[in-house]
C-alpha cells in the first residue's frame, strides 16, 4: 500500500473512531442529564443554541473548508484565514449579544437572554481554532483530531454532570457547551503547534472569500433543514414542548449521525475512486445502499414500535411524551437513509449542485409544513417537518437515477427485503407486547424481550426472503475497499 493510501486509510479509521467515540460519550451524558434536569432546561438551551449555531456558520466558513480545498497553502494563506476568522468571530459575538434581548422577547423566556449571553462566549474559541482544525484535516491527521474531540467531550460531560448533581439546572448544559468549546480550543493548539503571525493578504482574502461564500450558502441551507425545527417549536409551542421534542429526537439523531459517520465517509471515499467507471459506481452505490438498509431499517422499525418503553428505559418515565416524536421521526428516517449513500454518489460525480437542490427543498418544505402545522401541536408539527425529508429523498432518487441509470425498481429492491422482514418483526413485537401486559414486567425486561423477539423474526424473515443479499452486498463492498 502506498504511503498516501496508507495515510488515508488510517485517516478514515480515526475519523470513524472519533465520530463513534464522541457520539457515545455525549449520548451517555444525555441519558444521565435527562434524568437530572427538567424539560425547560433542554428546551431553553436548544433554542439558544439554534441562534448561536447560525452565527457560527459565518465563522466556520472562513477557515476550515477553504484551507482544505486550496491546492497549495502558504503561511500567508493560513494567517489571512486566521485573522479573517477571528474578526468574523468578534462580529458574530457582538451580533449574538445584540439579538439576545429580542430573542428573549420573541420567545417570552427572559432566562433565554442570559443563556444566550453566556453561550455566545463559545464563538471566540471556535473562531480562534478554525485554521488549526483545517490544517489537521488537510494533512489527514485524524488521530489528533479524534483525541482532541474525545478529550473535549469527556471534559465537558464531567463538568455538566457535576453541575447537575449540584442543582445548577439549565446552567449545567451551558457549562457543558462552554467547557467543550474551550477544551477543544486548547487541545487543537497543543496538537497542531501552529500559532498565527501578524500577516495578512488582501489577495488571499479575496480568493478565500470567493469560495467561502459558496460554502456559506450550503451551510445556511443545511442549517435551515436541521435547526429551524427547534426555533419553530420554541416560538410557537414553548420551551417545555421543545425539551420534549429534543429528547424524542435524540435517539434518531444518534442513529443517523452514526450511520452517516461510518457509511457516508467510507462511501464518499469509495465512490470517488470509481467516478469515471459508471457501471462499477452504480454497482457500488446499490451495494452500499443494500447493506445500509439491512442494518438501519430494523433498528428504526424497532424503535418506532417500542418507543414508549425505550424512552422510559433510556431517559426515564417523565419523558413519556417524547415517544410520539421518536415514532414519527423513526418512520421518516427510513426515507432519510437514502441520503447516506445517494449524496456521496452524486458528490463523486461532481454533482454537488444537485445535492444542494435536494437540501434546499428539504429545508423549504420542512419549514413551511412545520409553521403551518405547529398550531395543531407537537405531533402535527413533527409530521410536517418530516415531510420535507421524504420529498428530498424522492428528489435524490430521481437525480441518482438520471445520473447513474438506477431505475425505480432497483431502488425499491434495496428497501423491499429489509422492510418486509422488519414488518414481520413488528408483528411479533405486537404479540409479545400483549403477553408482557399480563406479566407486569419491568420496562427493561420488556424492552429486552421485545428486542430478542424482533431480532429473531427479522433475521429469520430476511434469510427466507433474500438469503444471498447480505453476503453479496458485503462481498462487493469489501472488494471495492481492497481495490480488487
Amino acid at each position: 500500500m502506498s504511503g498516501m493510501k496508507q495515510k488515508a486509510s488510517k485517516g478514515v479509521f480515526w475519523s470513524l473512531a472519533e465520530n463513534i467515540g464522541v457520539l457515545g460519550i455525549n449520548f451517555l451524558a444525555f441519558m444521565v442529564l435527562a434524568r437530572l434536569l427538567d424539560k425547560e432546561a433542554f428546551g431553553l438551551v436548544a433554542l439558544a443554541m439554534a441562534y448561536v449555531l447560525f452565527l457560527e456558520l459565518f465563522v466556520r466558513t472562513a477557515a476550515v473548508e477553504v484551507i482544505i480545498q486550496r491546492k497549495t497553502l502558504s503561511d500567508l494563506d493560513k494567517n489571512t484565514a486566521f485573522w479573517t476568522t477571528a474578526c468574523l468571530g468578534v462580529i458574530a459575538l457582538l451580533l449574538s449579544l445584540l439579538i439576545a434581548p429580542y430573542a428573549g422577547k420573541l420567545s417570552g423566556e427572559e432566562q433565554l437572554v442570559h443563556i444566550l449571553y453566556w453561550l455566545s462566549l463559545g464563538i471566540i474559541p471556535l473562531s480562534l481554532s478554525g485554521v488549526q482544525n483545517g490544517i489537521m484535516v488537510r494533512e489527514i491527521r485524524f488521530k489528533g483530531l479524534a483525541a482532541r474531540r474525545i478529550l473535549a467531550s469527556t471534559s465537558s460531560v464531567i463538568v455538566a454532570i457535576a453541575c447537575a448533581l449540584n442543582g445548577m439546572g439549565v446552567w449545567s448544559l451551558v457549562a457543558q457547551l462552554l467547557t467543550y468549546r474551550f477544551a477543544d480550543f486548547l487541545a487543537l493548539y497543543w496538537v497542531t503547534k501552529w500559532f498565527p503571525k501578524l500577516h495578512f493578504s488582501w489577495s488571499a482574502f479575496k480568493d478565500m472569500s470567493d469560495y467561502g461564500w459558496k460554502v456559506l450558502a450550503s451551510n445556511i441551507a443545511y442549517f435551515a433543514g436541521s435547526q429551524l425545527d427547534r426555533v419553530i417549536i420554541g416560538h410557537f409551542l414553548g420551551v417545555k414542548t421543545l425539551g420534549i421534542y429534543v429528547v424524542g429526537q435524540k435517539l434518531i439523531e444518534v442513529i443517523y449521525m452514526t450511520l452517516n459517520g461510518v457509511v457516508g465517509r467510507v462511501a464518499l471515499t469509495t465512490f470517488s475512486r470509481l467516478q469515471t467507471d459508471q457501471e462499477r459506481l452504480k454497482s457500488a452505490c446499490l451495494s452500499v445502499g443494500q447493506l445500509t438498509t439491512i442494518t438501519a431499517i430494523p433498528v428504526l422499525m424497532f424503535l418506532a414500535v417500542s418507543a414508549v418503553d425505550i424512552i422510559a428505559a433510556v431517559f426515564g418515565e417523565k419523558w413519556s411524551e417524547s415517544a410520539a416524536v421518536t415514532q414519527i421521526l423513526a418512520i421518516a428516517a427510513i426515507a432519510r437513509i437514502s441520503f447516506v449513500f445517494l449524496m456521496p454518489a452524486l458528490k463523486a460525480k461532481a454533482m454537488a449542485g444537485r445535492v444542494m437542490t435536494a437540501i434546499i427543498l428539504q429545508a423549504a418544505l420542512s419549514v413551511c409544513f412545520a409553521i403551518l402545522l405547529a398550531p395543531l401541536g407537537l405531533v402535527a408539527m413533527t409530521i410536517g417537518w418530516s415531510a420535507g425529508y421524504i420529498a428530498s429523498a424522492a428528489m435524490l432518487i430521481y437525480f441518482v437515477g438520471d445520473r447513474l441509470s438506477i431505475n425505480l425498481r432497483e431502488h425499491i429492491r434495496i428497501f423491499a427485503a429489509p422492510l418486509l422482514s422488519a414488518f414481520a418483526g413488528v408483528l411479533v413485537v405486537f404479540f409479545v407486547d400483549q403477553q408482557i401486559l399480563e406479566w407486569n414486567l419491568s420496562v427493561y425486561v420488556a424492552v429486552g424481550m421485545k428486542l430478542c423477539a424482533f431480532t429473531v423474526a427479522y433475521l429469520g424473515s430476511l434469510a427466507a426472503i433474500a438469503p444471498k443479499t447480505v453476503k453479496n452486498a458485503y462481498t462487493d463492498i469489501s472488494s471495492l475497499l481492497l481495490n480488487k
